[in-house]
């Protein structure tokens, strides 16, 4: 369920989402990255600072690392950027 003109997406307790494992997808960025850059998400938000969004460093602790992925296009802060993904295989499929 979306909440209208939000763009916030709920998801229900057993709900099935789709999950990129390989590929390219673009993403909101809350500061300046360059390709080839590695790539973290923000779990902690603060003034100016949008949860879920990604960026080249931990910024003091508030964004983990996301492990196969890299950033493969520059961008501004509050722009959007490429991040090549590359997960591995899931041992239990």
């Amino acid at each position: 369920e979306q909440q209208l003109g939000t763009g916030i997406v709920n998801y229900k307790s057993g709900d099935l989402i789709s999950v990129l494992r390989k590929g390219r997808i673009w993403v909101l960025v809350d500061g300046s990255v360059t390709a080839s850059s590695p790539v973290y998400c923000r779990f902690a938000a603060g003034t100016g600072t949008v949860l879920g969004s990604f960026r080249a460093d931990a910024d003091t602790g508030s964004a983990f690392l996301v492990d196969g992925a890299s950033f493969s296009s520059s961008a501004v802060s509050g722009g959007l950027a490429i991040i090549d993904i590359n997960l591995p295989q899931n041992r239990n499929s």
